[in-house]
């Protein structure tokens, strides 16, 4: 608490109450009274002096002074108190509406507050040996709401959640800070460890091979299913291909994905590469692809993604066979078709 300490010569007034026992014309020449403890609530009457000036009381003659210890209503609260803690953030968020602070008021809107100690101590009375501890404010938030308290913001925030504090005898309390919500533990059962096994050993729902993983038994790579043993060898020429780029000149290759074409509903070609702001369909055709009905059918196809001006690159499944030659195959084929001029 605050000691206030007032002068006064005629008429004494101590807190807005006379000073008993004067007469308002009498000089009081010198007098000093400490007239009041700020943010306490109750008066209580008190002799101020006895006329010899001893221990610093002023001469005031053969008779003691009465003056009144008057202390301004206060309404405290406790450090787990929730509801008056809501309530002192809200008066803080209308003070910032009275500066029209509409960001500030927000932030304070969507953050909950509480006291807590920081380790210090303080005097609350200057020139007294008594300490009492010191506490900070923190504002709970959503973790990504944090980077919106800038040291400039927090500092407005704090100067109306200050003042709101003090008007609560909250002396104690020297600064603000701002700390993310901790999310909810999750409910974990004693066999966890089953259970986290079981979920290692499913697999996740993809659109990659949609049709290859529901029958099993294809060959896999980098975890992404192949069709066959030939598409396997060319997803390596691939692989290998594109570890010879350079980091700013690459390829990307998706196996059997899953496409929406406009008029043959949903197709999967046996690889889309992408590269240079481009994409070229790679087929690897078997020898099922080479009679009269399946060409007319992988025309159709690629008819289909000529009209996405997407090329497509038919690769005979002999190939598989000579992998350099299906290398260098690649080599001139994407170059052509992807950093084509």
């Amino acid at each position: 608490m605050r000691l206030q300490v007032a002068r006064f010569d005629r008429g004494a007034v101590a807190g807005g109450e006379k000073v008993v026992g004067l007469d308002p014309g009498q000089a009081l020449p010198g007098v000093h009274l400490v007239l009041g403890v700020a943010m306490v609530g109750e008066c209580s009457d008190t002799e101020v002096g006895q006329g010899n000036g001893a221990g610093g009381a002023a001469d005031l003659g053969a008779s003691p002074v009465v003056g009144r210890w008057c202390k301004a209503p206060t309404v405290s609260f406790q450090d787990d108190d929730a509801t008056t803690l809501d309530l002192v953030l809200g008066q803080a968020h209308h003070l910032l509406g009275d500066d029209g602070d509409v960001h500030a008021q927000q932030l304070v809107q969507s953050a909950t507050l509480r006291v807590q100690r920081d380790g210090g101590y303080f005097n609350p009375i200057p020139g007294d040996n008594w300490t009492d501890a010191t506490y900070e404010a923190v504002l709970c938030v959503e973790p990504n709401v944090v980077p919106e308290f800038t040291p400039e913001v927090t500092d407005r925030i704090w100067s109306k959640l200050e003042a709101v504090l003090r008007g609560r005898d909250r002396i104690d309390v020297f600064g603000l800070v701002v700390e993310a919500n901790v999310p909810p533990l999750p409910e974990i059962g004693e066999d966890w460890r089953a259970g986290a096994a079981h979920a290692a050993a499913e697999v996740p729902p993809s659109n990659q091979a949609r049709r290859e993983r529901a029958h099993g038994g294809h060959p896999e790579r980098d975890g992404l299913t192949l069709a066959s043993r030939a598409e396997a060898v060319v997803y390596d020429a691939l692989a290998e291909l594109q570890r010879s780029c350079t980091r700013h000149r690459t390829i990307a290759v998706a196996p059997l994905p899953g496409v929406k074409l406009r008029d043959a509903g949903v197709r999967t070609p046996d690889f889309l590469v992408l590269g240079n702001g481009r994409a070229v369909v790679i087929e690897v055709d078997g020898v099922h692809h080479y009679g009269t009905t399946r060409k007319a059918d992988d025309a159709d196809r690629d008819r289909h993604w000529s009209r996405c001006d997407v090329p497509t690159l038919r690769i005979g499944a002999h190939h598989a066979d000579e992998p350099e030659a299906l290398r260098e195959l690649l080599v001139e084929e994407l170059r052509r078709l992807l950093w084509r001029t």
